[in-house]
């Protein structure tokens, strides 16, 4: 230590009259005579007679790096975890948060924490085990602590380093609050949410007409063809109704329908189906001298049999709405052979379908009930086209 350098100096000199068996250290470190205490932040040495000497004869001021209590009879080194960046210390200072003090004596703290981590004050490392970046927030270079990611976006994973590792929320959730590990929850029923989205109840994603949204939805649904709603915040494939009469619910997602320019009215007419003068894919129901429903057929081509009061292809039908062209699928006669027992669609008619059985392999040909019902091969059995997809289905479309 400078202290005994010193010394040994001063002993060659003479300038320390003192037995040659005595040891300069022994001396300078047992020695209390002197004539005033030591100030802190100092070295004082025996011969010493001012408290705060600088000559480096009676003694010296702390150095960088070290720390000198009241009365210490040499410099100590900072610890691990503080520094002493001035001379004259009588104590170190704690390494700043955000950085870290890896060695003893320290002038100045070694470096910035590492980006995924945080030091607190008086870290010692750069990776400290107890102060990992934990998920929902960020960490860069130099961080004193961990930073929530915003509302809106999320984290599942931890030692994250920028705000870019904060997701956005995913479509059909919403987040929040800050530093979420996970969503907080699903979008609300009647409402869509996007990426990003902070609400269940998101002001651009309320659903809109024509459409239904339930819980958890990441877009508005379209109500299928031939049904329509003129309300928002539908929340379930119910809240789309069959098309008015007299109104054009030929699309999909129809929340006001247009209406349709017809000579057909159901005055004078018993309740029942008509087909539409206007559209042969289109038919009416009357009740009580008032058409109730404006309906479509089944899609891929199929027209109203007033006299089946059914769907048929436009060859099976009489009336203007017949046609000869014969599909293409009805070139091959259908056969059971081979089929297990059950119902299939009847390739050539959506409301017609076979039904194969284990006592021939000859199917029973079957007719779906009027109305304009068609078989669903997926649930096996008729029902209203807008209820499911498929070949026969306009479900979505």
């Amino acid at each position: 230590m400078y202290s005994t350098v010193v010394f040994c100096l001063l002993a060659i000199s003479g300038a320390l009259a003192m037995p040659v068996t005595d040891s300069p250290v022994e001396k300078a470190s047992t020695s209390t005579d002197q004539t005033m205490p030591c100030n802190p932040g100092y070295i004082c040495f025996p011969n010493s007679t001012v408290s705060n000497p600088t000559d480096g004869m009676m003694g010296y001021i702390c150095p960088a790096g070290y720390y000198c209590p009241a009365g210490a009879l040499e410099e100590i080194p900072c610890p691990i975890g503080s520094y002493s960046s001035i001379t004259g210390a009588s104590e170190c200072m704690l390494c700043p948060p955000g950085y870290y003090c890896s060695a003893t004596g320290q002038q100045s703290p070694t470096g910035p924490c590492n980006a995924g981590y945080f030091c607190t004050s008086g870290s010692q490392s750069p990776t400290p085990v107890d102060s990992a970046c934990p998920e929902g927030h960020y960490c860069p270079t130099g961080s004193a602590s961990s930073i929530p990611c915003p509302v809106g976006t999320v984290n599942p994973v931890s030692h994250a380093t920028s705000v870019s590792d904060c997701a956005p929320c995913p479509p059909g959730h919403y987040c929040s609050g800050v530093g979420q590990q996970s969503p907080t929850g699903n979008c609300d029923a009647g409402y869509f949410c996007t990426s990003g989205s902070q609400s269940p109840t998101p002001v651009d994603g309320a659903c809109p007409q024509g459409h239904y949204c339930p819980e958890g939805s990441i877009i508005a649904i379209p109500c299928s063809v031939g049904t329509m709603n003129p309300d928002s915040h539908g929340t379930s494939q119910s809240d789309c109704r069959p098309c008015q009469a007299g109104y054009n619910c030929k699309t999909v997602g129809v929340g006001q329908p247009d209406p349709v320019p017809s000579t057909f009215s159901c005055t004078g007419k018993q309740p029942g189906l008509y087909v539409d003068p206007a559209d042969c894919s289109m038919y009416y129901e009357c009740v009580l001298g008032h058409p109730v429903y404006h309906r479509p057929c089944a899609p891929g081509g199929t027209v109203y049999d007033p006299a089946r009061q059914e769907c048929r292809w436009p060859y099976e039908v009489s009336g203007p709405c017949r046609a000869y062209t014969l599909p293409a699928s009805r070139t091959e006669p259908f056969s059971c052979a081979g089929k297990a027992p059950g119902h299939y669609p009847d390739p050539a008619s959506c409301s017609r379908y076979y039904q194969c059985t284990l006592l021939s392999s000859a199917p029973f040909h079957r007719d779906c009930p009027p109305g304009g019902l068609v078989f669903d091969a997926g649930r096996q059995y008729c029902t209203w086209p807008w209820s499911f997809s498929g070949p026969c289905g306009n479900y979505g479309q």
